[in-house]
Order: structure tokens, then C-alpha cells, then sequence
């Protein structure tokens, strides 16, 4: 049996993975995706605010080596759903069953303004560039904003004010700033309204502006103000936008949409096309168009191509539940579990943010990578400070705030002055705060992987590693006690499971030391 699957998403992934663990070379899937890799949407964000680099969340196609499955990097041309065929630029391919799994394209030019002075983070050219926009910006007046529905990962756009709000506040900027969120919805969250009250409770504390059923339909360059879809104007010195979706053109031309989107039943995801399937992003199912229930939906489908391939196993059908994890900022994450059954009002439960469910949310991430691509990976890179403060120069010594001496295993403490004088936390996944830390080293040099002396004063800057490395600040001689130099040590070499050991490099005293990694 050969089963042709368009699009390596969430949807076209877990369908692969579950088809070869079951069924191994016994069917032969054809994974067709244009990219070269697969980014989670939630890497976007942290790639947006500093919490990790570009090259750090893309997992390659060429990484997937599964029994029964050839991934194909191709842009799909044509499909003809009638005989389960595409044509695409690397050639021409039909199946026994087809799977459209492409999910939606976005379209930043549909709304006007938006390319010429506004920054879309729905993409992933818009979000890897929109990070170096953050690192320049100065402050002001900060809009995020939705431009039409239906949109991908509702919660999105009120995680990234929260983020905002934090990355604002650690480079000294929150009380010169305003942060506006305009969505169409009545509230954040509409399947929980636990959920969008205890966000609508965070905008409050942070001094959010929350702007309702409401869009954004077009961007004022030279007046910098963006007009709302009621004719209401609001001024921006940033506007951050997610802009307009619909179905690929592809699929358009198909014959398969309905009102823009694919219809399929709710419970199989079949299509009105005899052995063709759609899930995710593409269909009209009901379910918000977010990854988790492109996943759920993909398992359906794979246990009924999985029932038709063998006489072990039956058919399940779609349950329409998906969890969400919701950023609150200061590294604090929410969960959401939801239900969406036809006919039905949404029905769930919402777990309060914690560090606890920042985790569960990390290992999301990792335990899919595994699943998917056979290889281990850690969602961002994970920051704690452990230790003496530095005792004087560049950044002087907040008293009080540390505990000097040995180590601290697992103890998280703020660091209350910096260069400029800011307040500037760090803990678990807190690396989007070091990107305003004037002392640490510039990308270059902590790219490096052996141990490298830096001046301080050339510092300017923290980017980010390409393999897990500890910085250390270390006086180079007991008798000097100014705080002068960082060292670059492998990760090997100075931590072990976690725990900092004591060591002495040259004439480095080690005593303190930041380090990076899963």
C-alpha cells in the first residue's frame, strides 16, 4: 500500500511516525514538505524574545530515517483528489490513500501597511527577523494586533504581550513603553473562560491595554497609527501583527475547499473524495487551528489506514480534545485542555501557571523530537545563575542579594544591577533577558567551544551557542579583586549532571559561573 502524505507539520509527522511503527516497511509513505525542517510554533517565540537562536529550533527532514517513509522536499504543484495524484516540482506522485495535511499560508499582504511598517511573527522569516527588530528598539508605544480569522494558535497573540511585557521591563523600558493587544475575540481564550480570566488578570497587573472584538485592517506608515475595522485609529511606534491566513493556493485550485477551507467528517476526517484524508490547519473540523489537534486528528487517520492494512486493529475516531500551554511570562506557563465535539459548546479545564507546567511544556517539545526524528533536544536553552555575585568593576556588587562561596545546586537569584543599573532576573528558561546584559561576550566568542579569556569591556552583547558551553566569571588572580574577565569552558569540563565543580585554570580562580543548556 503506498499512502501519500502532503505536508510535514504536526499533522503529516505523527501520521508517518505512527504508519512505519506499526506497519514499518510493509507500506510505503511518500512525506512530501517544501521546507528542509520542522519548527514548533511555540519556538517562534522564543526565538523572538532571546530565548534561543534560529538554528536551534529547525529539526531537518534528513534527520527522519523511519522504516517505510522517504521524505521528498518539494513545493506540490497540482493535486487531483480524484486519483489520489500530485504533481510537484521533484516530480509527479500518487497513492492508495492521500493525506492532505498543509495547513493554512499566511499573507502579511493582505493587509495594508503591514510589509512596509509593520512586523509579522507568524511566519518564520517574519519571527527570526523580527528578533533583531526587538534588540533595537527603544521603547514606545507597542501594538500586537490580529488582522483577520480565522487565525493559527489563538493564545498566541496574548502570550506574546506578556513576553513583551517582560522583555521590556529587563532591558529598562516597561515605563516608557504601552502595550496594546487588539484581537476579534470577546476574550482571550473563548473554549476557557477560566483560562482568559486569569489572563485577562495578568494584562491588568502588567498594565496591558486590552482591545476586544476588534481587527486590525490596515497600517498608516506615515502616520504611524493602525486603523481597526470599526474606522478607531491607535498610534504605534512597534506593531506587531498576525496576519491574514487562508487555505494554500494549491489546494484552492484543488476542487476540495468548501467555503475556503477543506469540510471533513468530525469523527474520520475523511473528505467528500474516496481514500483521501485532511487533517490540521487546512480543514474546517471545528477545532482551533493549532498543531496539537493536527496531531490528534493524524492519529486518527493513521489508525484507519493502519485497520484497513491489517486484521489486528480497528479504527478510532476523533475526540476533538487538544492541551495548550500558555505563556505568562516571568517563566511561569498555563495548560489548557479542551474539548471541541459537534453540536457541543466547548467543554475543559485549566491548570494555573507555574514553573511545573513550564516543564511539561519543555518536555512537549522534547518527547515529540524523539518520537519524530530519533534524536534528544531541548526547547530552549535553559539559564540559572549559581553563586557569588562579582565583587566590583563593570558590574558592581548588589548586597545582599547572593550568597557568596560554594555553590548553590538548583538555586535561583536575581540579578539586581547591571551595567545600566536594571533589573534583570534569571532563572530556568530567562535567557530572553540576557540579551540587554551590557557585560556578557558578543556572539562570536561564545560560539567558541575551548577555553577562551575575554575582556569584559569588549563585551557587549550574549547571542547564543551551538553546543552547550558554561561561562564563568573568575577573578584571574586571588590578589586582584576586580571583575574583569569571563571564560569560556566546555560544558564537560566544568559541569557535571548540573552541579558546578571548583576548578582552577591558570591563574583563573574559578568561583562563580552561568551556564547554558538542556
Amino acid at each position: 500500500m503506498k499512502v501519500l502524505v502532503l505536508g510535514a507539520g504536526f499533522g503529516g509527522l505523527e501520521l508517518s511516525t505512527r504508519l512505519s511503527d506499526e506497519l514499518g516497511d510493509t507500506v510505503s509513505v511518500i512525506l512530501i514538505d517544501k521546507a528542509d525542517g520542522f519548527i514548533f510554533g511555540f519556538s517562534k517565540l522564543d526565538v523572538i524574545f532571546g530565548r534561543t537562536a534560529p538554528h536551534t529550533v529547525i529539526h531537518h527532514y534528513r534527520d527522519l530515517v523511519k522504516p517505510g517513509v522517504r521524505f521528498v522536499q518539494a513545493t506540490v504543484t497540482s493535486i487531483d483528489p480524484h486519483r489520489r495524484r500530485v504533481e510537484t516540482n521533484a516530480g509527479d506522485f500518487e497513492g492508495d490513500v492521500m493525506v492532505v495535511a498543509l495547513g493554512a499560508d499566511l499573507d502579511p499582504a493582505a493587509t495594508p501597511g503591514l510589509l512596509e511598517d509593520g512586523n509579522e511573527f507568524y511566519t518564520v522569516p517574519g519571527a527570526f527577523a523580527l528578533k533583531d527588530v526587538l534588540a533595537n528598539f527603544k521603547g514606545g508605544r507597542v501594538i500586537v494586533g490580529v488582522t483577520a480569522t480565522p487565525f493559527k494558535c489563538p493564545p498566541a497573540p496574548s502570550e506574546t504581550a506578556l513576553l513583551m511585557h517582560d522583555f521590556l521591563t529587563a532591558r529598562g523600558l516597561r515605563d516608557q513603553s504601552e502595550i496594546s493587544l487588539v484581537m476579534p475575540l470577546a476574550i482571550p481564550i473563548p473554549p476557557s473562560p477560566t483560562a482568559s480570566e486569569a489572563l485577562l488578570e495578568a494584562f491588568s497587573q502588567r498594565g496591558i491595554g486590552w482591545f476586544p472584538g476588534s481587527l486590525v485592517t490596515s497600517l498608516d506608515p506615515h502616520r504611524k497609527v493602525a486603523v481597526l475595522a470599526e474606522g478607531a485609529e491607535m498610534p504605534y511606534d512597534l506593531f506587531l501583527g498576525v496576519p491574514k491566513h487562508h487555505v494554500p493556493d494549491v489546494v484552492a485550485e484543488s476542487g476540495m475547499c468548501v467555503d475556503g477551507w477543506i469540510p471533513v467528517n468530525p469523527l474520520t476526517l475523511e473528505t467528500a473524495f474516496q481514500g483521501v484524508y485532511a487533517v490540521g490547519d487546512v480543514t474546517s473540523v471545528g477545532t482551533p487551528k493549532a498543531g496539537v489537534f493536527a496531531e490528534g486528528q493524524a492519529a486518527v487517520v493513521a489508525s484507519a489506514i493502519i485497520a484497513g492494512h491489517t486484521a489486528n486493529s480497528s479504527a478510532t475516531h476523533y475526540d476533538g480534545r487538544g492541551q495548550c500551554y500558555l505563556e505568562f511570562g516571568k517563566d511561569q506557563v498555563a495548560k489548557v485542555d479542551v474539548t471541541f465535539v459537534t453540536g457541543l459548546a466547548p467543554s475543559g479545564t485549566f491548570e494555573p501557571a507555574s514553573t511545573k507546567l513550564a516543564q511539561q511544556k519543555s518536555d512537549f517539545g522534547t518527547t515529540r523530537v524523539q518520537r519524530w526524528f530519533g534524536r534528544q533536544w531541548t526547547p530552549t536553552w535553559h539559564l540559572r545563575y549559581i553563586g557569588a555575585s562579582p565583587t566590583a568593576g563593570p558590574l558592581a556588587r548588589p548586597r545582599g542579594t547572593y550568597r557568596s562561596g560554594r555553590a548553590t545546586r538548583g538555586r535561583d537569584l536575581t540579578w539586581s544591577r547591571c551595567v545600566a543599573a536594571r533589573d534583570i532576573p534569571l532563572s530556568r528558561t530567562d535567557s530572553s533577558r540576557l540579551s540587554s546584559v551590557d557585560c556578557l561576550p558578543s556572539d562570536p566568542l561564545v560560539r567558541a567551544s575551548v577555553l577562551r579569556v575575554i575582556d569584559a569591556a569588549d563585551a557587549a552583547e550574549l547571542s547564543w551557542v551551538s553546543r552547550p558551553i558554561v561561562l564563568i566569571d573568575a577573578e584571574r588572580q586571588r590578589t586582584n579583586r576586580r571583575f574583569g574577565r569571563w571564560i569560556l569552558v566546555p560544558w564537560s569540563v566544568a559541569l557535571i549532571g548540573g552541579v558546578g565543580v571548583s576548578a582552577v585554570l591558570g591563574n583563573a580562580k574559578v568561583g562563580k559561573w552561568i551556564f547554558f543548556g538542556g
